[in-house]
């Protein structure tokens, strides 16, 4: 199979798209100021809400073919990983209210050049994964529209929310039985309430992979997670998602599979529009990696505090051979810049990058 070759030109600027920027900049701001005024302590203004932060290795596979074997995948060999499990709002709300899953994933122990300057530079790579394989906001201008309304909605009181989680849930479910599946909305807040490590969670957006260009996911495999995928939950507390997590890794470990989908030409499998899913029978997903976690506390309170006021993970902490790609890429730099910066400032804590897995507390 013939696959995409990158060069720059697989990205195009959008018209309009430093305007559209600024103004993502401006709304995630009013989303931090918001969440700080109401909790008294700065927030992601996006997945700011932990449900298990987890130390575990990610292997990478020996003797991949030529296409697989790049960057990070390059050679094979055990990194060190810290993963979160978070919901996409810029707030703290029940887990009643629908909103897809976020699991962000940092491979430790990683040299090479990387995108974002540093001195020293930090030996991390992360990889932020949704458990939906495309985003409706394909693109930085969609991505600005479905931003202005979500910022709407989350002024709204969590009762009028959780409501709307139901209208939403009920008109979803009526479309799944006649063929349609639609998520219900650009935070998926029409997803099934289903058990949050049984899902397959997806890059979205696009990534260079070294000479090509590629999707990434994290696919359940060990029968535990697998006995768990699409197993529907009943919530009956408001953080049930951080106490089902808890429960399960107090009792046993996990096993995910890191696979790549490789980009064969622009029309099939676009950069700059993230709502367009990749047709896997021309183009399927393959393993490059495990990722091995150990029963363990998810949720201790020095582990909470670390990983919600000291810890970042950003797609663009990256080696070059990995940089994100397209506009609903280039956006998030500096949003996530900027939330960066002012969850240090607001809780007096500088961001880190952990040199060691050591530095997780247990």
């Amino acid at each position: 199979m013939q696959y995409l070759k990158y060069t720059p030109d697989v990205e195009q600027i959008q018209p309009g798209e430093d305007e559209d920027i600024a103004a993502v900049r401006e709304i995630f701001g009013e989303v931090r100021s918001l969440a700080f005024e109401k909790h008294r302590h700065g927030l992601r203004d996006a997945h700011a809400k932990s449900h298990g932060v987890l130390r575990g290795t990610l292997v990478v596979a020996d003797d991949l073919p030529e296409e697989l074997a790049q960057g990070l995948f390059s050679t094979g060999g055990e990194h060190p990983v810290v993963i979160r499990f978070s919901t996409a709002p810029g707030d703290i709300v029940s887990d009643g209210i629908g909103a897809a899953f976020g699991m962000a994933i940092k491979v430790l122990d990683v040299d090479g050049e990387k995108v974002l300057p540093g001195d020293p530079q930090p030996r991390t790579q992360d990889f932020l994964l949704v458990n939906h394989p495309t985003i409706s906001s394909g693109d930085v201008h969609t991505y600005r529209r479905d931003q202005a309304v979500l910022l709407a909605t989350s002024k709204a009181p969590e009762g009028v929310q959780l409501a709307a989680t139901t209208v939403l849930r009920g008109a979803a479910d009526a479309l799944r039985k006649v063929g349609i599946d639609k998520t219900g909305g650009p935070a998926g807040q029409a997803k099934p309430h289903v058990h949050l490590l049984g899902e397959t969670y997806y890059s979205q957006g696009v990534l260079r992979y070294g000479d090509h260009i590629a999707k990434v996911a994290a696919v359940p495999v060990s029968s535990r997670l697998r006995a768990v995928t699409g197993q529907h939950v009943s919530i009956r507390e408001p953080s049930a998602y951080r106490d089902l997590t808890s429960e399960f890794f107090g009792e046993q470990g996990a096993v995910w599979e890191l696979r790549t989908q490789l980009g064969t030409n622009l029309d099939q499998t676009p950069v700059e529009d993230a709502s367009v899913e990749w047709p896997e029978n021309a183009t399927p997903y393959r393993t490059v990696a495990t990722i091995t976690v150990e029963a363990q506390d998810t949720y201790s309170p020095k582990r909470r505090v670390f990983a919600d006021d000291e810890l970042s993970f950003n797609p663009w902490h990256c080696l070059v051979e990995h940089q994100p790609l397209g506009s609903i890429q280039r956006v998030r730099r500096p949003v996530y810049a900027d939330s960066v910066g002012d969850r240090g400032h607001l809780n007096a804590r500088a961001p880190r990058e952990p040199e060691t897995i050591q530095e997780l507390p247990k």
